[in-house]
């Protein structure tokens, strides 16, 4: 399977999303895609987020990244270990 890999099928205009993606975004944005198309009555989704693996120090770089250009997080000193892929 792809890393983004969606199946969709109809019924009585309602769509129905199945399969898999990398990230939460790409989940969202099947969905929003789906909701938009003229005639859709509504949208199932089953689509699964199956996130690649990364390793700690990537994952941990990233955060300490994230929360140094957030306004809301930039004024506090925050620690942040990984540890197989889970964040403290």
């Amino acid at each position: 399977m792809f890393p983004n890999d969606v199946d969709v099928s109809t019924s009585q205009d309602i769509v129905t999303l199945s399969g898999s993606v990398d990230n939460l975004l790409a989940k969202e944005r099947a969905v929003k895609i789906a909701e938009g198309i003229r005639g859709v009555l509504g949208v199932v989704d089953r689509i699964t987020v199956t996130p690649m693996s990364r390793p700690d120090a990537d994952i941990s770089k990233d955060i300490q990244a994230a929360l140094r250009q957030d306004p809301a997080t930039v004024a506090y000193k925050v620690s942040v270990s990984v540890q197989d892929a889970v964040v403290t």
